[in-house]
């Protein structure tokens, strides 16, 4: 039994509306103590709405996070329980997480029976990255043309209320809007610095948009076949 920390994945589930309880149900079988639904909308492309299942207007997105040992096999039952291997269906991914605070949330995101799970090395060069960009709200679309020109196939936007946004007014000088949107964008790797370059000069915080953009490693992809090549 090794005494090294246990390692703590995070899951991002996109599915079409209404299929949320199914893949949380599946979660809460397969290791995912902690599931998070929320409501999102896609932004793909007319000619890729059966592509990468991110099309489609309306989107449950569930966050799950788990034992990084138990990842692999809740990954692969989420891809057989949603079928997200046909097209339109939607897209699984896993994002490490680098730190939890506290050691009874590591104790419960990692199970009880975390000891007498092996927890294999696998050493994989990480092919893909999620880019996440928040911007004012009703300015997602500015994110995504400059993201399309530059290689991706298409997004999910999240709504959400910024905080601490006095705190924004003062240090830049201009009024900001606390509604925003969260603009999700699974890119393939060699992708990713382009894609945020022209991001922050159509819509970042010298914008309209005022967007702040960063980047997170994925482990693995399921239900995406340009990905996994």
């Amino acid at each position: 039994m090794s005494n090294e920390p246990v390692k703590i994945s995070l899951i991002i589930t996109i599915v079409n509306r209404g299929r949320g309880e199914k893949a949380a149900e599946i979660a809460g079988r397969y290791g995912g103590l902690f599931n998070l639904c929320m409501l999102g909308r896609g932004t793909a492309d007319s000619v890729l709405l059966d592509y990468l299942g991110l099309g489609e207007t309306e989107k449950d997105v569930m966050l799950s996070a788990l034992a990084s040992a138990k990842a692999p096999l809740l990954l692969s039952e989420l891809s057989a329980g949603l079928e997200l291997a046909r097209n339109g269906n939607g897209i699984a991914f896993t994002i490490p997480a680098s730190s939890v605070g506290g050691p009874k949330t590591m104790h419960f995101l990692a199970g009880r029976d975390t000891e007498a799970c092996e927890e294999e090395e696998i050493m994989n060069e990480k092919k893909c990255e999620l880019i996440l960009t928040v911007v004012s709200r009703g300015l997602a679309d500015l994110v995504m043309e400059a993201a399309k020109e530059h290689g991706a196939t298409g997004g999910t936007i999240l709504h959400a209320r910024g905080t601490g946004i006095h705190e924004a007014e003062k240090f830049f000088g201009i009024p900001i809007t606390p509604e925003k949107e969260v603009v999700m964008i699974l890119a393939k790797k060699e992708c990713k610095r382009a894609i945020m370059q022209a991001v922050c000069e159509k819509a970042g915080l010298s914008t309209e948009a005022h967007g702040i953009s960063f980047s997170l490693p994925v482990d693995d992809v399921v239900g995406a076949s340009s990905f996994q090549e």
